[in-house]
């Protein structure tokens, strides 16, 4: 009985320390990402600033184990999908192919791939907010394939290129008028790594 005591007592100890400690279930102290944004190393040592997918760097302490962004002439791929460096491609209504008047746009982001054979993509399918989500979610799925289609069709190859749907969920334009649904029903092309 004395055994089965001193077991709750160390239980309820550990659990304290636990709390204490502020290391929730499943969260390591060591690595652990937390909701803010926060990410810990195994030792903390000095401060780096750390970019997050929204454009706000947080300053967090971590030690080198952290891998650096590919870089491509000293930019990085953030950096590049910043300046726009791909441009977008946009759809007409209800259709998923790609509009003749989209191709100059298509080819000119196969130029810059092409320049720097070691870049990977991924292309982003979008839609206007009329439609069911499940529809809308097919369509831009259809949308990112077709511009996938056309850029290994142009020599660009297929493993360096990732599709996505976002259906209706990303809109460039939050509006609710033809100007707005002009501009959601797209591709966008993001640039994951430069491979340098």
């Amino acid at each position: 009985m004395k055994d089965h005591a001193r077991l709750m007592v160390s239980v309820a100890a550990l659990v304290a320390l636990t709390v204490a400690t502020g290391c929730a279930p499943g969260r390591s102290v060591v690595r652990g990402n937390w909701p803010n944004g926060r990410i810990e190393g195994p030792a903390m040592s000095r401060p780096v600033a750390v970019e997050i997918y929204r454009p706000v760097a947080v300053a967090v302490e971590t030690d080198d184990w952290l891998p650096m962004e590919p870089t491509y002439d000293g930019m990085s791929a953030a950096e590049l999908n910043r300046m726009g460096v791909l441009q977008p491609i946009y759809f007409a209504l209800d259709r998923a192919d790609v509009n003749a008047s989209q191709m100059a746009v298509l080819d000119a982001n196969i130029e810059w791939l092409t320049q720097v054979p070691g870049a990977a993509i991924v292309i982003e399918g979008h839609a206007d907010e009329r439609g069911t989500g499940r529809y809308n979610l097919a369509l831009g799925q259809r949308r990112a394939e077709a511009a996938r289609d056309y850029l290994v069709s142009r020599g660009i190859d297929v493993l360096r290129i990732e599709v996505v749907s976002y259906g209706e969920e990303l809109p460039a334009d939050p509006g609710h008028d033809t100007s707005a649904w002009d501009s959601n029903r797209r591709d966008e092309f993001v640039i994951t790594a430069t491979g340098q």
